[in-house]
C-alpha cells in the first residue's frame, strides 16, 4: 500500500515536471513564432506613411526623410511609401485613421498638431470623426517651439514690454493669430494682428519693409534656417517662447507660460500650448495588433538616433528632439482630462 502511494508520488512529479516543460517549451515557441510572424508580415507587405498635409512642407520632409530610414528597423524591413492625405487641416487623415485605414500595422499617420487638438479648440463638431485619445501613438522627430520677435527698431525689446506697449504683428492664420490671442486673454500682452497675410514669408517682408514690427509665433526651426541674418545681425528681439517646456537652444528666452495671471489662466494656457510638445506626432490606427505596434514604436525610436537620419533632417534645416510614444500619449490623455471649465474657457478665448 505504501508502496503503491509513493510510486504514484512519483508520477505526479513526473507529470508535474513534464506539464511544466510543456508550458516553458510553449512560451518559447510561441515568442519564437510572434518574432517570426512581425518578420514575415513586414517582409511581405509595405509600410504606408500617410502625410496629412500636402507635398514640400515641414510635416511632408519630416515624413519622407523618416520614410528613407525606419524600414530597416523593423522587422523584415518593410518597403516604406510616403501617401500625402491633405484635407481640413489634417482633419482627413485623422478620420481615416479612427476608421478605414488598414489596422494590420502597415499604416501609420503624420498628423498636423492643430488637429489633434482640434476639439479642445473648437469643440466637438461632425467634421471630427476621431478620438485622439483612442489612435495608437508612436512619437514625433521634434517638438514644435515658436517664438515671438520683435523688430530692432521697435520700443518693445523683451515680453515684459508687452503689458503695457502695444506691438503690431501680421497674422497668415493658424497660431499667428491663435497666440496673440491667448497671451492677450491669459497674460494681458497688448498687440494689434494685421489679418491677411499670405504666408509666413510674406508677414517677414511686412517686417522688414516696416508695415508691422514683429510676429506673435514663428516657428524656432524655420526662423534660424530662413532668417539667420535676422539673427546674427540682431535685427530682432526674441520676447518669449511657447510650449510646456524651454527649447534647449533658448535657455535665456522666457515660457510664454511664465506670464499667465494665475494659476487658471496658467492651466488654460497648459492646454493650448501643449500642441507644441507633440510637435510632428506619428499615430497607427486604432486596435493595430499589439505586436506590430511595438514593432513601429521600436523601428521610429530605433530611427531617431540613426546619425544620417539625423544628418538629413539638420540639412533641410529642421531640428530633432524626439518625443517618444509615451510621453505623446501622456500629453494629449492629460489635455483631454483638463476640467470642463478650461476647456470652455479656452474655445471662448479663441474665438474672440
Amino acid at each position: 500500500m505504501i508502496s503503491s502511494f509513493r510510486r504514484s508520488r512519483r508520477s505526479a512529479k513526473a507529470a508535474s515536471r513534464l506539464a511544466g516543460s510543456a508550458v516553458v517549451i510553449f512560451a518559447l515557441c510561441s515568442t519564437d513564432a510572434l518574432a517570426e510572424t512581425v518578420e514575415a508580415f513586414y517582409s511581405k507587405n509595405n509600410l504606408t506613411v500617410a502625410v496629412g498635409t500636402g507635398v514640400g512642407g515641414s510635416h511632408d520632409v519630416n515624413a519622407r526623410v523618416l520614410a528613407r530610414y525606419i524600414g530597416k528597423y523593423i522587422p523584415g524591413n518593410p518597403a516604406v511609401v510616403v501617401q500625402n492625405v491633405p484635407g481640413a487641416g489634417s482633419l482627413t487623415l485623422a478620420n481615416q485613421l479612427n476608421h478605414t485605414a488598414r489596422r494590420d500595422g502597415s499604416f501609420i499617420g503624420a498628423l498636423n498638431r492643430a488637429a489633434v487638438f482640434e476639439e479642445l479648440y473648437t469643440g466637438r463638431s461632425t467634421k471630427l470623426k476621431f478620438n485622439p485619445v483612442e489612435l495608437n501613438w508612436i512619437g514625433a522627430p521634434d517638438r514644435i517651439t515658436a517664438v515671438a520677435i520683435s523688430w530692432h527698431t521697435s520700443p518693445v525689446k523683451t515680453a515684459k514690454d508687452l503689458l503695457h506697449t502695444q506691438l503690431i504683428v501680421g497674422s497668415s492664420g493658424g497660431t499667428t493669430t491663435t497666440v496673440p490671442k491667448m497671451m492677450e486673454e491669459a497674460a494681458n500682452f497688448k498687440f494689434k494682428v494685421v489679418m491677411g497675410y499670405k504666408s509666413g514669408g510674406d508677414v517677414d517682408l511686412a517686417i522688414e519693409r516696416g508695415e508691422i514690427e514683429g510676429r506673435a509665433a514663428t516657428a524656432w526651426g524655420g526662423l534660424k534656417g530662413r532668417n539667420t541674418a535676422w539673427l546674427t545681425d540682431k535685427k530682432i528681439n526674441l520676447l518669449y517662447q511657447t510650449g510646456l517646456s524651454k527649447h534647449p537652444e533658448l535657455p535665456d528666452v522666457p515660457l510664454a507660460l511664465d506670464f499667465a495671471r494665475n494659476s487658471e489662466d496658467r492651466r488654460m494656457m497648459e492646454l493650448f500650448f501643449a500642441a507644441e510638445d507633440i510637435g510632428y506626432p506619428y499615430a497607427a490606427p486604432p486596435q493595430t495588433p499589439p505586436e506590430m505596434l511595438a514593432a513601429l514604436r521600436e523601428g521610429f525610436a530605433r530611427t531617431m538616433k540613426d546619425p544620417d537620419f539625423v544628418s538629413e533632417l539638420q540639412k533641410q534645416s529642421l531640428d530633432v528632439n524626439p518625443v517618444s510614444w509615451e510621453a505623446m500619449t501622456k500629453i494629449i490623455n492629460d489635455a483631454y482630462q483638463a476640467p470642463d471649465h478650461i476647456k470652455s474657457r479656452l474655445r471662448t478665448a479663441l474665438k474672440e
